[in-house]
This record gives structure tokens, sequence and C-alpha cells, in this order.
């Protein structure tokens, strides 16, 4: 079986010949190919190659496209610093309060900020791998992560547990759409498949009902995007439902 027949197979449940393997580790992809980390997140055609290179190098069967966690944040408003070989990270927040998340636009993932770079970098790297391999392309940060990012964090929390449900509700909504929206466009660049992470709930299970139930907005994300099966890794179930 080539990678991508078996990665895809394996997701549907169906038998493969052997585990596949999939790579998350674009930092190790840049250092094995020699890149600085300025050159893989500002050249696409640079970061499709050395995941490219990375995935054959290492027999592979699914290039994980990912540059940071606060891609979609920067999109919306936020300030990012990128120091050095260092991953970008949030530098300033783009609202006071998550009452404001809604008021924001919803980026474009083909034309603003940095997405349009994870976007060409998914098409470049379906030219470069073909069939061979499968191709995740990562939509950044679930709608809470993104609402997270976008705001302080110490001001976050204190609206998460204190400001009322529909507030919180209405601005992870908001982070939703961003992210279905971005989701959509690494599909249809050439992923076989795609991903969102929602690290930020994972302390907030027991905590008021605006805190536990926003994580499930990520299930609304995959529900808009798939025609076929879905899969949730949940920490709590600790398997795949």
């Amino acid at each position: 079986m080539l990678g991508r027949e078996r990665l895809i197979a394996a997701v549907r449940g169906e038998p493969t010949d052997r585990v596949p393997v999939a790579q998350q580790n674009f930092p190790f992809a840049i250092h094995h190919t020699g890149l600085t980390m300025r050159q893989y997140r500002d050249n696409p055609d640079k970061a499709a190659q050395a995941l490219a290179d990375t995935a054959y190098d290492f027999g592979y069967d699914c290039a994980i496209i990912d540059f940071d966690d606060c891609t979609i944040a920067e999109a919306m408003g936020a300030g990012i610093d990128q120091i050095g070989e260092e991953v970008a990270r949030v530098s300033r927040p783009a609202v006071a309060s998550l009452r404001e998340v809604p008021g924001l636009p919803l980026p474009d993932p083909r034309r603003d900020g940095r997405l349009p770079l994870w976007i060409e970098t998914t098409r470049l790297l379906r030219q470069k791998v073909g069939d061979e391999i499968a191709i995740m392309g990562r939509a950044d940060q679930g709608p809470f992560g993104v609402a997270f990012l976008l705001e302080d964090t110490q001001q976050f929390l204190m609206d998460v547990l204190l400001e009322d449900e529909e507030v919180v509700h209405a601005a992870i909504e908001h982070c939703m759409h961003a992210g279905v929206a971005f989701a959509r466009a690494q599909l249809e660049a050439g992923a076989d498949l795609t991903a969102i992470g929602d690290s930020h709930t994972h302390n907030l299970y027991e905590r008021p009902p605006a805190a536990r139930t926003v994580s499930s907005r990520g299930v609304v994300i995959a529900s808009a995007l798939s025609e076929g099966p879905f899969y949730c890794w949940d920490p709590r179930l600790k398997g795949i439902v």
C-alpha cells in the first residue's frame, strides 16, 4: 500500500498492511532539511519541500502541515512575535473582552494574515508528493483556543468563569466560523484531512457550564466539514469516538 492509501484506510477503519505513521514534527523537518524557521514560515515552496523530504527520508505515510498555534488569531487581529528560530506567539490581544469577539471580521484564508502561506504550502506539497503520501492540512486552533488567544489570558479566564453563557458562546461561535473556513480551504488546496487542536479546554471540564460546553464547538467544525465519518480524540474517554 502507498502511504496515502494506508492512512486513509486506517482513518476509515479499513484493514491496512501495517500501522500508518504520521508526521507532526515540523521543527524536526526544518532541522533535518537545513532550513531556518524564518525560511520555513515565509516560503511555502521551501516548507512543502522540507515536509516532503522528511516524509520520504523517514517513511512517513502522512505529512502534517503546521506552523504555529496563533495563525487564525493573528488573522483576526492579534499581534504576534516571530523571534529568530522560535515558533510565533501572540504578543498583543485583539480584544479587551469576549463581548468584542463577534465584532471582529472573519478572516479569508486566501487573503488575510499568514493563512495563505498555509494554504499555498498544502497546494505545493500535494504537487510534490502526488498520491504517494497523505496530507493533513491542520486548521490551527479550535474555537476555544482561538478565543483564548484573542484576549488577555487573565481576562479571558475571568470572562469564561463569570460572563453570561450567551456571551461566551457567541464568541466561540464566531471563532468556530473562522476555523471552518480555514479547514475547508485546506481541504480544497489538496489536503486529505484536516484537524484542529483545542488544548486550552482540557482543564475546564469541571468548571461552570459556560466553560464546560464551549469545547463541543470543535465537533461542530468537523460536522460542518465532513461528508464521511468524523473522528475525535477525547481525553476523558481515552480513545477515538
